[in-house]
């Protein structure tokens, strides 16, 4: 079983205009309809957030002004800025794809060449796919059916989110099946990476296989003695999780993390409920308690639970200053600022105060 890293979304990008100030990490937007707290902004090819290909998320949303995670690299209005919703939407991915993936991927498995290529003509075989299990939950297409990607005995499991279905793309082969039942050991691990990927004793894997020659041995080292699917030849007893489980309630969100409690039935049960059940991610609400000029200290006083950047603009909108300040207090001082009336924001807070 491979994973494929750009596959990581099953829904098409936001793509509003994007207007960012070198230095600030809040930028508005003209529109900000589908896009919340934790979904990433992604210029693509473009170091505009940060730096290019880096994962960029929403930290807040005030009318049409987005905090993003990193501060931006230069003043403009763009509609290369998309937004996708966060990998932990469990409608889009589930598994996870890793939070790290590219967004923007295609398709999960294919002969990228045309049967029709001047070069190589002479092969009639460019792929020769058996005995794989290919997994994904991304909402696309799976395979393309072309004369020279050569396939046998694979198993496809289509899982979609609730979006877009998920489709294998391709009429069935020589020994191909496809699956929705459980077929893994133990898939409770957010990352597949970190699953069981034994198949469980009744699978259609372990009495399906095609011979491949040149292979002897499983991903174990364990001789094989009758073709199979997947990663392992069948050894022992490979049981299905017979657990129920009862959840408790979310604790306190603890900066990015949560956590709640179970049980297990009936007694002397075997398994562990999903990962994604008992743990998750979360984001702290931003909190400003103090946001005010003073004209004695000729310095604006912040108090929030995150750092962030104060904008202050000219009484015509055009912004003059931008501050950086760190969480939990900080006195900012605007006496570099010439007399005249100026507007301070904040993450949706803002004033009016004269120099």
């Amino acid at each position: 079983m491979c994973r494929n890293p750009l596959s990581t979304w099953n829904q098409s990008p936001y793509i509003p205009s994007t207007t960012t100030t070198a230095g600030s990490n809040v930028v508005t937007v003209s529109n900000v309809t589908g896009i919340r707290i934790g979904t990433v902004a992604f210029a693509n090819n473009d170091d505009l957030l940060g730096t290019a290909y880096q994962t960029v998320t929403v930290t807040a949303i005030s009318g049409n002004q987005l905090t993003l995670s990193v501060n931006c690299t230069r003043s403009t209005t763009t509609t290369n800025v998309a937004y996708y919703l966060p990998v932990s939407d469990t409608t889009w991915s589930t598994p996870l794809n890793s939070a790290y993936a590219n967004y923007g991927g295609s398709r999960a498995f294919i002969q990228y060449a045309s049967d029709n290529t001047t070069w190589g003509s002479y092969i009639d075989t460019m792929i020769d796919s058996r005995n794989n299990i290919m997994y994904w939950t991304t909402g696309i297409q799976g395979v393309y059916d072309r004369t020279r990607f050569k396939r046998n005995s694979n198993i496809y499991i289509p899982l979609g989110g609730a979006r877009f279905a998920t489709v294998v793309g391709s009429p069935m082969k020589t020994g191909e099946i496809t699956m929705a039942t459980k077929l893994f050991k133990d898939t409770t691990a957010t990352y597949p990476e970190d699953w069981d990927l034994r198949p469980v004793d009744t699978s259609y894997a372990y009495r399906a296989g095609a011979p491949t020659p040149g292979f002897d041995k499983d991903f174990n080292g364990i001789p094989i003695t009758t073709p199979f699917i997947g990663l392992y030849a069948k050894v022992g007893t490979v049981s299905i999780d017979t657990c129920r489980f009862t959840y408790g309630q979310w604790s306190a969100c603890n900066g990015s993390f949560q956590t709640r409690p179970y049980t297990a039935s009936p007694t002397g049960c075997v398994g562990t409920p999903p990962l994604d059940s008992i743990q998750r991610t979360c984001v702290t609400p931003v909190v400003v308690r103090y946001f005010y000029y003073s004209p004695q200290r000729r310095s604006i006083r912040i108090d929030c639970n995150y750092s962030g950047v104060i904008n202050v603009s000219s009484v015509l909108g055009n912004i003059t200053r931008t501050y950086v300040y760190r969480a939990n207090g900080q006195w900012i001082s605007v006496a570099d600022l010439p007399a005249g009336v100026y507007f301070a924001s904040t993450y949706g807070r803002s004033f009016t105060f004269m120099r």
